[in-house]
């Protein structure tokens, strides 16, 4: 059975089992509403408790406002919403939904109800914000319009999407994948895996260390420092890509941008092999690379470790492409 916490009070206890053998939750609520003169706006309060049981994730989808989830170390989750709108017959038709699971997960998702009139909502004057603390453990798995989603110190792994808001993710273990049609993203401090994707925005990537990055926008730069993961693609159609990041033993790294600049600037410990071709734009590589032109027109080239005892590792393989603007490669000491 499944519990629902709707409307002004969010009255309900929340049911987290199927039967006694089952481990169960409570969920407390409370409410404050105040009136002002842009309006009315109710700040409610909630908190799910597992008795016996463990939350595994943490769903969210809401389309009226801004997202924050924020790790910490405790078994329940406490979810803090602020309903905005211009009159109280309105702001009473703002509705936030929980819904748990036995099986653990926490669902919460926002909508707006009919009204007994036909009345037109100004754009704008409506809007439901969440506020939401989460195990630690917990997966995420959260969705905006056009408002911003941000999620940090979660430790397994988060699924973003957001319409025509900004992206931001901090202190993160696991697998990270983001969806934007239009904004701004930012990742600092993951460990894990990458998976970023926009149409339109650019992307902020800082202190990124794991298995694999990979990032891909239609139209916008992509910047990258202190990156340091085996498996790298950051690609660009008009946009221009910047990274600064270790090389480490056997990586592989692809860096593509259509209409863009690509500046790379590499620490290594291990070999490295280079290859680096623009079609229309300039192509710079270390002297000490002692590049030459393949039977394509790339320039290719290759480097010895930092260290002479190094030298017998994996090389580091390292692909730069730009149709039409410049490519610079630098090794850092």
């Amino acid at each position: 059975m499944s519990g629902r916490v709707n409307g002004l009070l969010w009255r309900a206890m929340v049911a987290y089992a199927l039967c006694a053998a089952v481990a169960a939750g409570q969920a407390l609520a409370q409410t404050s509403a105040r009136s002002t003169s842009r309006g009315v706006f109710e700040h409610d309060v909630v908190e799910v408790k597992p008795t016996g049981g463990t939350i595994t994730s943490v769903e969210v989808d809401n389309r009226l406002g801004e997202v924050r989830i924020q790790g910490r170390d405790s078994e329940h989750v406490t979810i803090a919403a602020v309903k905005r709108a211009h009159d109280r017959e309105t702001l009473d038709r703002l509705k936030v939904t929980l819904i748990t699971d036995p099986n653990g997960p926490v669902r919460i998702s926002t909508r707006i109800t009919a009204g007994r009139r036909a009345k037109p909502i100004p754009n704008g004057s409506v809007r439901i914000d969440l506020i939401i603390h989460a195990p630690r453990s917990a997966a995420v798995n959260a969705r905006v319009w056009n408002d911003k989603l941000e999620v940090s110190g979660m430790e397994n792994g988060a699924a973003l999407n957001a319409h025509a808001g900004d992206i931001a993710v901090q202190n993160m273990l696991g697998t990270v994948v983001t969806h934007s049609l239009s904004g701004k993203q930012n990742f600092v401090d993951i460990f894990g895996a990458v998976d970023a994707q926009a149409i339109a925005g650019d992307m902020d990537l800082v202190i990124v260390r794991g298995k694999r990055l990979d990032a891909r926008v239609h139209e916008g730069d992509i910047k990258g420092r202190q990156v340091q993961v085996r498996e790298l693609s950051l690609r660009t159609t008009k946009g221009n890509i910047r990274l600064q990041g270790i090389a480490v033993a056997g990586g592989r790294y692809r860096i593509n941008s259509y209409r863009g600049n690509i500046e790379v600037r590499l620490g290594h410990t291990v070999p490295l092999s280079v290859q680096a071709r623009s079609h229309s734009g300039r192509v710079t590589l270390p002297a000490r690379l002692r590049a030459r032109a393949d039977d394509r027109g790339a320039l290719v080239g290759s480097l010895s470790a930092g260290r002479p005892e190094r030298n017998t590792d994996q090389p580091a393989l390292i692909e730069l492409r730009s149709r039409m603007g410049n490519i610079q490669f630098a090794v850092i000491e």
